[in-house]
């Protein structure tokens, strides 16, 4: 008599995060037994932890763990159970969770990689655009990246041409193209010239155009005009601002120079006419630095500046304008917060730049905000927070400038935010960096909206004689099954647990029929019907 094989443990343990945070763990069976799994355990330890926790039983080779904290590095193990020799030795393979409300994504094709803004795409999307470097000490490129709703990487490119270049800001164009704003040293040059590219919709270049002094002259931010031409906001020299406005295809129409003492960070629109400017004054008149607003007219011409803070230090970093004149600020301060430690800094004002609201946000940690953008409630800025790990902070508001609620997304790495952006269907797209794998990789965030969170019932092709059928689907109290003769049938929920095998309570030559009526306690959500017919198995969606 030939002897037993068992007590092998499982073969191709695969974990993915999806959509929602849940981690999906899938494996093979064992190979080469002649006695039987009877099912598999499914365990999970924090990295910082030797202890497992027993998540769950199934008898089929998929698990979905969705009890996890956000962004916690866990290690999963699965246990093959046999009938003889019990539990094999678990197989080991870690892996992050998400968030819980979006998905997160690490772009590092190219090697640190920096995004520093972000804008919708057509179809529903975003485009983040930055600076990108191959290896330690090899040259910057610019980058571009295409994402859908789900996450998905619908393309990506990077664009060169000198020795060094890299991306401020980027506008979508009504035409569905979309402006790029930067900076780029030719080649043979020791200075950085203003950089600006156009490029349709896949990504590919329309046109490219540089603006140069004998300084070290960067775009940092740029601004759509009526007339479908483009502010530039340049930083020319070290502390102060260029002004170049184009026509559509990139050739000046008029500059302007502001300075010294001004160091300009974001350029926004202003529905009644003009532009508005926000930044920092290295030499303040309030306090050793201020933060900055500069109103200008459709020529570029100074309406008014202000300036804003207290007795220590303050950094302005983005505008936005309403629709009925009023203006947005966020940045950081060194005032207003704990003594040593940055707060977050947010303004709302006036027409006339007269303070309607200000708002702070800290503690003993450093805070900061780099971005801000109307939402559905009011407004929302990202930025930072230095905890022992730092990681992306974002700041609620109502259009009040209330702040209703904050959230902080970090990992073991160093995380920040530099742009945030309102989606068409209300959630955010967060561009900014972690080093969560070592380097600073591109890290990108959609957080709320319409989230599909990638738990899909088994659609491989079936013959016809393996045809299953629930219904009524979705269910209130009671769902029939129906399935070939000789098939036999158990419920899952969607974290993998048996809920039980089922009886059929009606059979035929061809068919039998099961009634599965879930406990009264049962949660209401997605459930697995799992069918196996002759060594097949399908498996099915029923939601309750």
């Amino acid at each position: 008599m030939p002897p037993v094989i068992t007590h092998r443990p499982v073969v191709n343990l695969e974990t993915e995060q999806l959509n929602g945070g849940y981690i999906k763990i899938n494996w093979s069976r064992p190979t080469l037994i002649t006695e039987s799994v009877l099912n598999y355990n499914v365990y999970r330890h924090p990295v910082s932890s030797t202890t497992d926790e027993l998540l769950g039983t199934t008898s089929t080779r998929q698990f979905i763990d969705t009890s996890f904290d956000e962004l916690t590095r866990y290690t999963y193990s699965v246990g093959a159970v046999y009938d003889v020799c019990g539990e094999s030795r678990r197989v080991q393979r870690d892996t992050y969770s998400g968030i819980r409300n979006g998905w997160t994504k690490v772009l590092r094709d190219y090697g640190r990689e920096t995004p520093m803004a972000i804008a919708p795409l057509d179809s529903g999307g975003f485009i983040a655009v930055g600076k990108a470097a191959a290896y330690a000490g090899g040259a910057e490129e610019l980058f571009a990246v295409a994402m859908d709703l789900d996450g998905q990487m619908l393309w990506r490119k990077s664009y060169g041409g000198g020795s060094r270049q890299g991306a401020k800001d980027v506008k979508r164009l009504d035409s569905g193209d979309y402006i790029i704003a930067g900076w780029q040293v030719p080649d043979g040059a020791t200075v950085s010239d203003v950089w600006l590219l156009k490029a349709d919709s896949d990504g590919d270049t329309i046109w490219t155009k540089t603006f140069g002094t004998t300084e070290n002259d960067s775009a940092v931010s740029i601004e759509i005009t009526p007339g479908g031409g483009y502010i530039i906001l340049a930083a020319s020299g070290s502390e102060s601002i260029w002004l170049i406005e184009t026509d559509s295809d990139g050739t000046i129409i008029r500059e302007k120079t502001y300075g010294p003492n001004i160091v300009g960070r974001s350029i926004t629109g202003i529905p009644a006419g003009g532009y508005a400017i926000c930044g920092t004054a290295p030499a303040g008149t309030i306090g050793h630095k201020d933060i900055l607003v500069m109103k200008l007219d459709s020529s570029l011409d100074s309406l008014w500046l202000r300036h804003y803070g207290g007795a220590s230090l303050e950094e302005g970093e983005d505008i936005i304008a309403g629709t009925s004149g009023e203006m947005v600020v966020v940045g950081k301060s060194r005032s207003f917060g704990m003594p040593l430690y940055t707060t977050t800094y947010a303004l709302l004002i006036d027409a006339d730049g007269d303070t309607i609201r200000s708002a702070f946000a800290g503690g003993m940690n450093n805070y900061g905000l780099n971005s801000v953008a109307k939402s559905a409630d009011g407004y929302v800025a990202a930025g930072f927070v230095d905890l022992s790990s730092p990681g992306i902070y974002l700041q609620y508001f109502d259009d009040n400038l209330d702040t209703t609620h904050t959230h902080i997304y970090s990992t073991v790495g160093n995380e920040a935010a530099y742009d945030v952006l309102s989606l068409a269907d209300d959630g955010l797209a967060i561009a900014g960096v972690t080093t969560l794998n070592g380097d600073e990789d591109c890290w990108v965030l959609k957080v709320g909206g319409v989230i599909h969170y990638g738990i899909e019932e088994d659609r491989t092709p079936r013959p016809e004689s393996f045809a299953v059928r629930a219904f009524p689907n979705p269910f209130n109290s009671a769902v029939k099954i129906e399935t070939p003769a000789g098939a036999e049938v158990e419920i899952f929920d969607i974290r993998g647990r048996s809920m039980g095998s089922l009886k059929p309570s009606k059979v035929d030559n061809s068919s039998q029929t099961y009634m599965w009526e879930p406990a009264v306690n049962a949660p209401s959500g997605v459930y697995f019907v799992r069918t196996v017919l002759n060594g097949e198995a399908e498996v099915s969606r029923v939601v309750y």
